[in-house]
């Protein structure tokens, strides 16, 4: 038998429903901030309400952002109204905010990954939507998009549930976020960008890593595979293009990061267990070298000194079964390898160097590496 809470509860939660659609609806006159209280009331006490609730705060964050924008733009005009409805929707959000913060804070692991997918998402469309906007930098200027969306309440209260959420998943499920974070830059980059500067400069370690390996995943399901067929052309690898953005923007200040977690990738390719990434991470970081300079600087000189004549076995181990089941790509391979040499500015020297000394066949098993490189 339902005690006399359970029944006040019910009736709490349907009596908020209705409000909420009526309001939604426009069926009855509701103002933002009776309607937003209902819509967190639901949040928290009605799952099957969460789509909806959502979306009505995308709305809610939206007609925040507008108000912004027009106040950027008509700012030397009385703004009194503006005025007034910002201080509204700052109180709403703020409201909202908190909800969410403490969605997350108690309950991470349910909460944290929907959470941050919808405020990426919503930071992703907003960027979008107004890139074009008067008064809104150009794409390139990342340091002023910075300074704008972080000024503008309603996207800077967003980015810090979403870097919230990124802090209450980095530990236990840092792949979840990273995921979220790449497919919402596949979609809005250039305009997202600065949403990535921001979060990667809260995470480095975490998002170079993260970022690395789900690039090379997706190399991997999407053509990259040594011995099954050609290798895959950029408009496959959207996640790989938008790895090298990511690492691109967080290189002037965690290139030593981007160092490391190249290194490591590399060295933990050697002794892997998977097979995936024995064979693939070489072409991919090459594949990587070829889309961005910066990469291929690090690359031409961290990896050339990695190359001892063990190393060179092992590679040339690694890679001979590609070599006979797919003559051709592995030809390929070889050219993209010469152009990437061609190309190489910092380190070019050490690298001429490097084919040079390895060239001349000092025991058996140098020889075998040398095999590898020049044939």
């Amino acid at each position: 038998m339902a005690t006399a809470t359970e029944n006040l509860t019910s009736k709490d939660v349907l009596t908020d429903l209705r409000l909420f659609l009526q309001g939604v609806n426009r069926e009855r006159q509701v103002s933002n901030q009776a309607l937003t209280k209902s819509a967190l009331y639901l949040l928290q006490t009605l799952p099957v309400a969460r789509h909806a609730v959502f979306e009505y705060l995308c709305n809610v964050f939206e007609e925040a952002v507008q108000i912004q924008m027009k106040q950027l733009q008509f700012h030397e005009f009385n703004q009194d109204d503006l005025g007034e409805s910002s201080n509204a929707l700052d109180s709403i959000i703020q409201d909202a905010c908190g909800v969410l913060f403490n969605f997350i804070k108690t309950n991470p692991a349910a909460w944290a990954p929907i959470i941050s997918s919808w405020s990426l998402e919503l930071l992703g469309h907003l960027s979008g939507k107004y890139s074009t906007h008067r008064g809104v930098p150009h794409s390139g200027s990342l340091n002023e998009l910075l300074q704008l969306w972080m000024t503008c309440k309603p996207t800077k209260s967003l980015i810090e549930v979403a870097t919230e959420c990124f802090a209450a998943m980095v530990k236990g499920a840092p792949e979840v976020c990273v995921d979220s974070l790449l497919e919402a830059s596949v979609k809005y980059s250039p305009h997202f960008d600065w949403v990535v500067a921001h979060i990667g400069s809260c995470f480095p370690t975490t998002i170079i890593t993260r970022v690395l390996m789900s690039g090379l995943k997706d190399y991997y399901q999407h053509g990259g595979k040594p011995g099954e067929g050609h290798m895959s052309s950029d408009d496959k690898m959207p996640k790989m293009a938008s790895a090298v953005g990511i690492l691109g923007h967080l290189a002037s200040k965690h290139g030593q990061d981007i160092r490391n977690a190249l290194m490591k990738l590399f060295e933990a390719s050697l002794t892997a267990e998977s097979e995936m990434i024995r064979k693939t991470t070489i072409p991919f970081l090459l594949k990587l070298a070829s889309l961005s300079p910066m990469l291929l600087n690090i690359l031409t000189t961290d990896l050339i000194n990695a190359l001892t004549p063990e190393v060179l076995n092992q590679l040339n181990t690694i890679l001979s079964q590609w070599k006979n089941t797919s003559h051709q790509e592995y030809e390929s391979f070889l050219l993209l390898v010469v152009h990437l040499v061609i190309q190489s500015d910092i380190g070019a020297y050490q690298v001429l160097q490097f084919f040079l000394q390895a060239a001349i066949p000092t025991g058996k098993k140098t020889f075998a590496g040398c095999y590898f490189l020049i044939i």
